[in-house]
């Protein structure tokens, strides 16, 4: 008998990744992007935890109007400054922060529940 994960009527999930790629649907990226059920931007601009904390960065993952965002800031954890934190409060929106392949396993465990999530991405081994 063969098993396979459900998504659901998702039209993306995460299908692989390691320190050079992220994949979705069987898809291999070799940079930054971002992720929810319905959407693939492959154009997402950071490339270093850096650049993922200023405000214009992260606009547009606000814009998705997730449940909550998952921010995958590379290898290590890199948490954004508190007037970041405090943008996706006042919209109301949660924000984990997470090294990216640990973003990449819980962006499909809440996709599987079919909760309204979204994840920005850097590569697994970006420092």
């Amino acid at each position: 008998m063969k098993f396979s994960e459900d998504y659901g009527n998702s039209q993306y999930a995460l299908t692989g990744y390691d320190d050079h790629y992220i994949q979705a649907n069987q898809t291999r990226y070799g940079h930054s992007l971002i992720i929810t059920p319905a959407t693939l931007v492959t154009d997402w601009s950071p490339n270093t935890p850096e650049q993922l904390m200023h405000q214009d960065v992260m606009q547009e993952l606000i814009e998705l109007e997730a449940e909550i965002v998952l921010l995958g800031t590379g290898r290590r954890i890199h948490f954004p400054p508190p007037k970041i934190l405090a943008l996706f409060s006042e919209h109301q929106i949660g924000l984990e922060v997470l090294d990216s392949a640990s973003a990449c396993r819980t962006f499909n465990i809440l996709l599987s529940e079919g909760r309204n999530v979204a994840a920005g991405l850097l590569l697994p081994g970006a420092d």
